[in-house]
C-alpha cells in the first residue's frame, strides 16, 4: 500500500526464501501471505519511577509502556500530582508543559510555581528533609495502544538539587 494508506485486512508475512534456515541449514522456502494471528493490546500503562531536576523544572515519568505524547494534548497534565508524606497537600501540574517524544518516558516541565512549591516539600537544601511522590490519576495518559492508566499514587520520585545561582535580570 502506498505510504499513508492503511490496509483495514488482517496482517499478513512474506518470507523470502533463504530469509532463514534451520539446524539442519536447509533453507527456508518463500512463503506469500502467511496468516498473522492478532491479539488486541490490553496492557495499561503502569507509571514506574520518576526524577526531577529542581534547576529547570525538569520531571521525567518512566512508564511501563511506550506513551502517547503526539499530540501534546493526549496528555491530561491536571491528573499528575507532586505529594508529600509529610503534607497532606497536592501540588497539581495542570499548566506544566508536555514534550512531545513517543516513548517509554515522558518529559513535563512544570511552571515556576509548581517547582518553588514542590522544592519546599523535597529532600533536598530549601525542602522539608523528604522526598516528593508522583501521584498520576486515572486518564492522565495513554499508551500507543491507547489503553489509558489506572490510578498510581506513591511513584518515587528522584530528586536533582535546584544547585543554580540566582541571577538579577534589571
Amino acid at each position: 500500500f502506498p505510504t499513508g494508506i492503511l490496509d483495514p485486512g488482517s496482517v499478513v508475512l512474506d518470507v523470502r526464501e533463504a530469509a532463514f534456515f534451520d539446524i539442519g541449514e536447509n533453507n527456508i522456502l518463500s512463503v506469500q501471505g502467511f496468516a498473522v494471528e492478532e491479539a488486541p493490546d490490553i496492557v495499561l500503562p503502569v507509571p514506574q519511577n520518576a526524577s526531577i531536576d529542581f534547576n529547570d523544572g525538569t520531571l521525567i515519568l518512566q512508564s511501563s509502556e511506550t506513551i502517547d505524547s503526539s499530540p501534546t494534548s493526549l496528555i491530561n497534565a491536571s491528573k499528575f500530582e507532586l505529594t508529600d508524606t509529610n503534607s497532606p497537600g497536592r501540588i497539581s501540574l495542570t499548566g506544566a508543559t508536555v514534550i512531545q517524544d513517543d516513548e517509554v518516558t515522558l518529559t513535563i516541565i512544570i511552571t515556576e510555581e509548581q517547582r518553588a512549591q514542590a522544592m519546599s516539600l523535597s529532600g533536598t537544601p530549601g525542602g522539608d528533609g523528604t522526598a516528593i511522590q508522583l501521584s498520576v490519576l486515572a486518564g492522565g495518559m495513554r499508551d500507543i495502544g491507547q489503553n489509558s492508566n489506572a490510578r498510581s499514587d506513591g511513584i518515587p520520585v528522584v530528586e536533582t538539587a535546584d544547585t543554580t545561582p540566582p541571577n538579577v535580570l534589571s
